[in-house]
């Protein structure tokens, strides 16, 4: 994948990964949940402020995705 190019003079908004574990009403484990965000308190007033963006990958998505890369034998890494 490529990435966009970037402006000199343009700093791009970083993100940073929220993990919750989730559990039933009696303590037991339900489920691991993993969330990106962007931190938009970066953000300029001014310049690309009102323009949103929200990326969603579908669980159908990501399954294959890593179906492909388990059989072509590629590392996968967070």
């Amino acid at each position: 994948m490529g990435s966009v190019p970037v402006a000199a003079h343009v700093c791009s908004i970083t993100c940073k990964w929220v993990y919750k574990v989730k559990t039933c009403s009696d303590g037991s484990l339900e489920r691991y949940k993993a969330r990106l965000l962007a931190r938009g308190f970066q953000q300029e007033h001014g310049r690309d402020y009102d323009e949103t963006f929200a990326p969603l990958a579908h669980m159908t998505i990501v399954r294959t995705l890593f179906a492909v890369a388990f059989v072509r034998e590629w590392s996968i890494s967070a």
